[in-house]
Order: C-alpha cells, then sequence, then structure tokens
C-alpha cells in the first residue's frame, strides 16, 4: 500500500473478502478502507481427482471426530 501511494497507484487490490453470505471479520477490516467490493466468481481445478476426493472426505471425518485435547 506503501508502494501504491509514493507511486500515485489509484487502486489496490486486497484480494479476496470471504464468501458474500457468511460472516468474515477480513471482510469487514477491509471495509474500512472504501472502495468497491466486487465479486468475480470462484474458480476450481482440481489437478488429481482421486487426491480431491480422499481429502474432501478426511476433512468430513476429522470434523466429526470428537476435539481430545
Amino acid at each position: 500500500m506503501e508502494y501504491a501511494i509514493e507511486n500515485s497507484i489509484p487502486m489496490f487490490d486486497f484480494m479476496g473478502a470471504g464468501k458474500p453470505n457468511e460472516k468474515y471479520g477480513v471482510r469487514e477490516y477491509k471495509s474500512q478502507f472504501g472502495g468497491t467490493l466486487v465479486e468475480h466468481g470462484r474458480f476450481l481445478y482440481v489437478s488429481n481427482q482421486f487426491l480431491y476426493n480422499l481429502g474432501k472426505k478426511a476433512i468430513q471425518f476429522m470434523k466429526k471426530m470428537p476435539l481430545n485435547l
């Protein structure tokens, strides 16, 4: 941001503000700087379908496990 100010760059992209319908503290912080929030959609590229599906299943499994600290 300092570089942009020092070099008269009129725009700064904060790169993402979470999903629009979910509470997200980072979005609240970024909105304090003014500007316009734009949504260009999301892109998902899966290079290994097997590992992707395995990871999704593992996350589902871990969410069901009780937290033992």
